[in-house]
């Protein structure tokens, strides 16, 4: 994080491309650390982006962006108990990426996007739907698999990350749970040092039972002072070693945890749910 915002220091801070990575790297401090202190701070800041891009010379980054920093917003609101809020900013976000994909059709960025959220619109359970219809929002699954499968297939600067979201996605809705493995398991080989990519593998090994592959990778993750101390991570580990029977190990690693956990009690749990497992409206992505 502190080498990413040295980067960002010597970029024009009205680029689109600027302004969208910068609340990226807050969306990822604030959700991964669940610090509530950090809440106002942030929220006040993506208005002022939103401004930036508003004054911004019209492009398919440009909106898309924007549709994003309202999505942000809203998972934001949603998290630190901000309900309303986050309903209406999700409605504007999602009307805003629909725009954008009908306008740009070939921008898979926005196409991505779009798909995780009918998804996520789109699978809620039966009850919720009249909560949806209040809002004017519709899903559908088909279409937001469709969408993010072209997104997820098509060279493009998020190619990555529609990837990760498309193999999340059917794993929820089809039970693919060995070929998700394979693939984060793949691409941590191919990227040693990818934080996220090591939490999939350890996640989706812990949920196959595999519990020696987990804390195989638990043990070798990526550390130092580039990457944000992920809290939940030791949790993770507490639980494999405790169905290992190694108590002693379990309780520092959950100590551990205690240690590095700064959310507030009332913020909704998120490393578990919120950004790890789309579906069910509960997707994030930049």
């Amino acid at each position: 994080m502190p080498a990413a915002r040295a980067l960002l220091r010597t970029e024009d801070p009205t680029n689109v491309g600027t302004v969208l990575v910068a609340d990226c790297l807050e969306m990822v401090e604030i959700l991964i650390s669940q610090d509530a202190k950090l809440y106002s701070t942030v929220l006040e800041a993506q208005n002022k982006r939103l401004e930036t891009l508003e004054k911004a010379p019209q492009s398919p980054l440009r909106d898309y962006s924007s549709a994003q920093l309202r999505l942000h917003q809203a998972v934001l609101q949603v998290v630190f108990e901000h309900e309303v809020q986050g309903a209406w900013n999700l409605r504007q976000a999602y009307q805003q990426m629909q725009g954008v994909s009908k306008r740009y059709p070939g921008f898979l960025p926005a196409r991505k996007s779009l798909g995780m959220l009918e998804f996520a619109i789109g699978s809620l359970p039966e009850g919720y739907r009249w909560f949806l219809r209040l809002l004017g929002l519709s899903g559908s699954v088909e279409s937001g698999l469709q969408h993010l499968r072209a997104a997820a297939q098509r060279p493009h600067d998020f190619q990555l990350e529609s990837q990760l979201i498309l193999a999340l996605v059917e794993e929820t809705y089809y039970r693919r749970s060995n070929e998700t493995t394979q693939l984060v398991t793949r691409l941590a080989a191919q990227q040693p040092d990818n934080l996220l990519v090591n939490f999939l593998v350890i996640s989706q090994n812990k949920k196959l039972h595999r519990t020696d592959h987990a804390l195989a990778a638990f043990r070798t993750r990526p550390t130092g002072s580039s990457y944000l101390p992920v809290a939940y991570l030791h949790h993770m580990a507490a639980d494999l070693l405790l169905y290992q029977g190694q108590f002693a190990a379990s309780e520092r690693e959950n100590l551990r945890f205690l240690q590095l956990y700064r959310g507030s009690t009332t913020a909704r749990p998120l490393l578990s749910s919120f950004i790890w497992r789309p579906g069910w409206g509960q997707t994030l992505g930049c």
